[in-house]
């Protein structure tokens, strides 16, 4: 999916009774939208009303969002799915959730994605990732390497 300028800041992961959930601030680039949750009770993430909530931020969102193309779906007929905000929100916060995750993995590990992959897959060495550790993934996997993923933060 694509979340253009959009990003979660403040991210906090939760659990609750129907799984994992997050709460933290949706920004479109440098600007603040208002507070989001997800609170894994099975509901859908949200903007959370109050004071807080820019409404012409939350307009411009659902306009981006209405012209968003629809997403492949495996369930029921196949039919793809129209996107919604709270789809939009549930998916950004799972993108937020795993980028973090990867970022932490990077910090000791050198990861790196080869075209032998498969979507989301990855492959993680045990080695800390300096200018070296690159120079040689790329002498040993030449045009396979897509990656590194190290090189994003």
């Amino acid at each position: 999916m694509q979340f253009g300028d959009y990003n979660i800041k403040n991210y906090k992961g939760t659990r609750g009774m129907e799984g994992p959930g997050f709460t933290g601030n949706l920004y479109r680039g440098s600007i603040k939208v208002g507070p989001i949750a997800d609170w894994g009770d099975g509901g859908p993430a949200y903007l959370q009303r109050g004071s807080e909530l820019n409404r012409e931020e939350e307009d411009m969102l659902a306009q981006y969002v209405k012209n968003l193309p629809p997403e492949p779906w495996s369930f029921g007929d196949g039919s793809p799915l129209v996107v919604s905000v709270d789809f939009f929100l549930g998916s950004l916060g799972e993108h937020t959730f795993n980028e973090k995750k990867l970022r932490n993995k990077c910090k000791k590990n050198t990861c790196f994605i080869t075209s032998d992959c498969s979507e989301g897959e990855y492959f993680v060495l045990s080695l800390k990732f300096t200018p070296e550790v690159a120079s040689s993934l790329r002498a040993n996997h030449g045009g396979k390497l897509k990656e590194i993923i190290n090189e994003r933060y």
